[in-house]
């Protein structure tokens, strides 16, 4: 008996060891880019969140009543975090409302898993990835609220204004950034309506691609990277995670509101940096892009 034990293991190892070695499997690509599909994606990331899915988001308070919308995100160069929002509140069919910019260290957002949200808890629409939704807490009543520092629609001017700033800390008790004045080279607060609509350039001038997103995180709105298209240089329908200190701000000359993006890249530097998808965003950036600001 021990000696057919024997023959039958022996038997079982040279059958293991004739097996063929599986290949690995080739690495994804899309337009003869290489994807991230060795990459944690958001979907498992419950702390990044993306600007654009922030806009539109309903803001409540403790009591669970609605103070207004996301109208827009506010995103700070200087700092590279997501400064605030601006609530609007009121009017009819978007019209006739009051705009209030709230600095995010006021704001409460949660990460709330699917199946398990309240109805009555203030839902915002689904941040990176399909795992859950964000609600976001203001904790002040209505009438505070219209007691609170306003905006006029598409006017950042306030922001340059350190007595302005001032009180609008005071009134979230927050400390916020002293304000400074923006310019070509050192750009003030942009919005992230502008950003998700900037056109990308290189440093000759030539236009290279667009910005589509804007990813920062949940919790310290510290912004992780933009996530730019560059379907000019052919890379259809791929983006690639740019950190933002690997991108400056400029304008067209004489035209300080026309400002862009720029990133210098060509064919040759993207090869050096992996692509993703919309199914499949990064937790961060690449490491490797160069550092301009």
């Amino acid at each position: 008996m021990q000696k057919l034990l024997v023959t039958a293991c022996v038997a079982l190892i040279a059958a293991v060891l004739a097996m063929p070695v599986l290949a690995e499997p080739p690495t994804q690509t899309q337009g003869g880019t290489p994807l991230l599909t060795n990459q944690p994606s958001s979907t498992t990331d419950t702390s990044i969140a993306r600007a654009s899915k922030f806009i539109g988001a309903t803001v409540k308070n403790a009591q669970h009543e609605e103070l207004g919308k996301i109208d827009n995100v506010l995103i700070c160069p200087e700092t590279g975090r997501v400064g605030g929002v601006i609530i609007a509140s009121g009017g009819v069919m978007g019209m006739g409302q009051t705009l209030y910019p709230v600095p995010y260290q006021a704001l409460k957002v949660t990460h709330v898993q699917t199946g398990q949200q309240q109805p009555e808890q203030p839902m915002a629409r689904q941040p990176a990835g399909k795992t859950g939704s964000c609600q976001i807490t203001l904790d002040i009543s209505k009438e505070r609220l219209g007691q609170a520092p306003q905006l006029e629609a598409n006017d950042l001017s306030k922001f340059e204004d350190t007595e302005w700033i001032a009180q609008l800390g005071k009134f979230y008790n927050v400390t916020l950034p002293r304000a400074e004045k923006s310019d070509v080279a050192k750009p003030g607060v942009q919005t992230a309506k502008h950003l998700l609509e900037a056109v990308v350039k290189n440093d000759a001038g030539q236009e290279v691609g667009k910005c589509q997103e804007v990813v920062f995180d949940r919790n310290s709105g510290q912004i992780r990277y933009l996530a730019l298209s560059f379907s000019t240089l052919g890379t259809g329908e791929n983006l690639y995670a740019v950190p933002f200190e690997s991108i400056a701000f400029a304008s067209e000359p004489g035209q300080p509101e026309s400002r862009y993006l720029v990133c210098n890249v060509d064919q040759t530097e993207l090869s050096r940096h992996q692509g993703f998808t919309q199914e499949n965003w990064p937790r961060v950036a690449s490491e490797t892009w160069p550092v301009r600001r």
